[in-house]
């Protein structure tokens, strides 16, 4: 019986996430786009601040500020 339940609900749970992907590709799409984005923004803002010599969050929350390497 249990083996017969498992198969059921892995069956459901598959048929949940294709239900999901398939009624919601523009939201899936939307995040991808954003996400993507982000990742450009954030190596653009790294690669400015390198070229500045600017102190970033990342250096203030690890304490290294005027620590020298």
């Amino acid at each position: 019986m249990e083996p017969l339940l498992l198969l059921f609900a892995n069956l459901f749970f598959v048929v949940c996430l294709e239900t999901e992907r398939w009624y919601c590709r523009g939201d899936d799409q939307l995040f991808h786009t954003l996400f993507h984005d982000a990742i450009k923004e954030e190596m653009y803002l790294t690669n400015f601040e390198q070229e500045l010599d600017c102190v970033s969050d990342e250096d203030k929350e690890g304490g290294r500020v005027g620590a020298e390497d």
